[in-house]
């Protein structure tokens, strides 16, 4: 078994700190926002890191090498002025974010949560009709403790208009989505494939079937019609991570996004491996842009390597699988070896330490969600009238 005494707690916690408090990208050398990939086996730990990540991110007025290395020496911090960092939260079925609704994680701790807690938003396309619910331990269908009401959104531009600043944004994406006009002029650009295009496809097919025989066919240039194609939902954050990279100046933004290989997925082709190169692009300037991002998923192969190589922190966590052109550890066993609450946190090839974070306490029950694009409806009509029942009257 690994001995876990001979790797550096002082320098993990360092690294974990940094990774969650950021400064001003414009201004502080090496500043802005900063990007953290967690990977672990499911069932191991990630969506309690990242729940913890959300009620914990904040920026500092300042430099925030000063503030880590005073934070994480115990020292008093008191001069500093520190803000609470926003958060946009990605709402998938089987998630955690019933624990960092203010109430359950105020609860939950029983008042040893020192930190400040970020008020919840809950974001819902227009569109879209969807009800919120757990089991409890009889597998019944409860109603979520503390649900806020729905916000609704049209698109992106919309949802970074209503964003609630110093605050957590949770957001279900679009059941039925569209790329946005910039999006589509962007692949345009990069002049797409367009041969998987249904539209020009029968277009194509028919003008084959009446050509005459032996007469040479013309070929013309004919625009994709994206903006009638419809998209996987998931495809929408290329959109919102775009228009918060653009749009955003000054103000601190982390998205915290599980499942990230739904978005960046390894191996992809078409019009996605088009966007991601977009999305790498934009993650060049997200730093000065003072946006940072917590990506999660459970092994590096399954994310597109352009993303990758933007990461600025990896959080290794049980079950995850050392990949040697992101890491500098050499040994799979001290990742193999890691205890439940154990993590290595790595700032890219330079050094890496050891972290410990603990289990929520009196954690709520996973939330589920009816009604998402390519589900069939889960609830009985009893169950979903005690819901829209109980969400009336909360």
């Amino acid at each position: 078994m690994t001995d876990y005494s001979r790797i550096s707690a002082k320098l993990g916690h360092e690294h974990w700190l940094s990774s969650i408090i950021h400064d001003d990208g414009q201004f502080a050398s090496d500043g802005g926002g900063k990007t953290t990939g967690s990977f672990s086996a499911p069932g191991k730990g990630k969506s309690t890191l990242m729940a913890l990540t959300a009620q914990m991110c904040k920026y500092v007025n300042g430099s925030k090498k000063d503030f880590v290395y005073d934070l994480a020496n115990d020292k008093d911090v008191s001069s500093y002025k520190v803000f609470l960092e926003t958060v946009i939260w990605r709402v998938r079925d089987f998630d955690a974010f019933a624990n960092i609704i203010p109430q359950n994680w105020t609860a939950s701790f029983k008042g040893r949560w020192k930190s400040s807690v970020k008020e919840f938003h809950l974001f819902v396309h227009v569109d879209d009709d969807l009800l919120f619910y757990a089991f409890d331990h009889k597998k019944r269908v409860i109603p979520i403790k503390n649900l806020p009401p729905f916000e609704r959104y049209s698109d992106a531009d919309d949802l970074m208009r209503k964003l609630h600043w110093g605050a957590i944004n949770a957001v279900v994406e679009p059941q039925t989505y569209h790329l946005s006009q910039i999006l589509i002029q962007s692949l345009r650009e990069k002049k797409m494939d367009i041969s998987d295009d249904d539209d020009r496809e029968e277009e194509t097919q028919k003008r084959m079937k009446d050509r005459p025989r032996g007469v040479r066919k013309n070929t013309r240039t004919t625009q994709t019609q994206y903006d009638r194609r419809e998209v996987s939902p998931a495809y929408f954050w290329f959109d919102l991570i775009h228009t918060a990279m653009r749009s955003n100046k000054t103000k601190h933004i982390m998205f915290c996004i599980d499942e990230w290989d739904d978005i960046a997925e390894a191996r992809s082709e078409g019009d996605v491996w088009k966007l991601i190169d977009v999305l790498a692009q934009d993650w060049k300037t997200m730093r000065k842009a003072n946006i940072s991002a917590q990506l999660a998923t459970h092994q590096t192969d399954y994310v597109d390597w352009r993303i990758l190589k933007r990461i600025d922190y990896f959080i290794w966590m049980k079950g995850a699988t050392i990949h040697p052109s992101y890491s500098m550890i050499t040994s799979q066993n001290i990742v193999s070896d890691l205890s439940m609450g154990l993590f290595l946190i790595e700032e890219r090839k330079i050094s890496f330490g050891r972290q410990t974070f603990d289990k929520i306490p009196y954690s709520q029950p996973t939330v589920r969600i009816d009604g998402l694009k390519g589900q069939e409806q889960q609830l009985a009509p009893s169950e979903v009238r005690m819901l829209l029942e109980t969400f009336v009257e909360a």
